[in-house]
């Protein structure tokens, strides 16, 4: 249960350490190549067998990648609004894309 908690802080970490500390645009953090990392975990947990684990981290990587796109829409993002429902798209298909992988 440990790895799968800490598989699905990694990629949100990335982020948020890009939010923080770089000198990009917080939108352009949002499609960083620190989201390919939630993929590869995703496909990672799936070679577990084990579906409870690879439905907790798909819910823990959901929850927080809704988190940092809320949090970068609420701090006065220069990017285009119509653009966060794209952001957001991820947090809604990353649950289903691992129950439709077991």
């Amino acid at each position: 249960m440990g790895t799968a908690v800490v598989e699905s802080v990694i990629p949100s970490l990335n982020i948020i350490t890009l939010l923080m500390y770089s000198r990009i645009e917080h939108v352009n953090a949002l499609a960083a190549p620190a989201m390919i990392v939630y993929f590869l975990f995703t496909i990672l947990s799936v070679l577990r067998l084990r579906p409870a684990l690879s439905l907790l981290a798909a819910g823990l990587s959901a929850i927080q990648h809704a988190g940092i796109v809320i949090y970068t829409l609420t701090n006065g993002s220069s990017g285009d609004p119509s653009l966060f429902p794209f952001y957001l798209s991820y947090s809604a298909h990353n649950p289903p894309i691992r129950i439709s992988a077991e």
